[in-house]
């Protein structure tokens, strides 16, 4: 069976999921992010929803930790995020609401309870 989403961690992967879903005929039947922003992106149909990086921030940043090493710093490492842009253009977009038989499999799957596999949390 098909998943339900997918999220691809860069661009070599979405460029992969994209080719495996137009082979399959299900490109823009299953919502599909990618992470980093493609060139061709927003020429798609439906267009590539991405979760957009900025390269030139992380490469300011990138340097001004170097030239600060550079000059003697010897601080501990430290950890610092980069904020990202949701960049919404079609693909990620849910499907609307499915209708669960009572007593069915995909009931089980959805149990607020927690004892299906997607219930609970």
């Amino acid at each position: 069976t098909p998943p339900d989403a997918v999220f691809a961690s860069q661009n070599l992967v979405t460029i992969g999921v994209l080719r495996a879903l137009h082979e399959r005929g299900l490109y823009g039947t299953i919502p599909l992010v990618g992470f980093d922003d493609l060139a061709l992106a927003e020429l798609l149909t439906p267009g590539l929803t991405v979760m957009a990086q900025d390269p030139a921030g992380i490469g300011r940043l990138a340097a001004r930790l170097l030239f600060t090493r550079m000059a003697g710093d010897t601080s501990p490492p430290q950890r610092h995020t980069v904020p990202t842009r949701l960049l919404v253009r079609g693909s990620g977009e849910l499907p609307g609401p499915r209708t669960v038989r009572p007593g069915s499999a995909d009931q089980a799957l959805d149990s607020p309870r927690g004892d299906g596999p997607r219930g609970g949390g």
